[in-house]
């Protein structure tokens, strides 16, 4: 079997007690600040709205918020 290999970055985001998240982007892409930015924006939209089909239930944000960021690109 051949094929070709698509390079791909990956991000991932972990909600402590919810859930875990990945996202893969194509490396031609640029990445950056504005990728983390949307990774961080689709995390909470997956917390705030939920997902039935991975049993994720609709929640609000906490009063206290905490984001740690690690390995961030730049």
């Amino acid at each position: 079997m051949t094929g070709w290999k698509q390079p791909v970055r990956l991000y991932s985001a972990l909600v402590h007690g919810e859930f875990s998240a990945a996202y893969v982007y194509p490396a031609h892409l640029p990445g950056g600040t504005n990728v983390t930015v949307e990774c961080i924006h689709r995390t909470l939209t997956k917390y705030m709205e939920g997902d039935e089909r991975n049993g994720i239930p609709k929640k609000k944000l906490p009063r206290i918020f905490y984001l740690q960021l690690d390995n961030t690109p730049k």
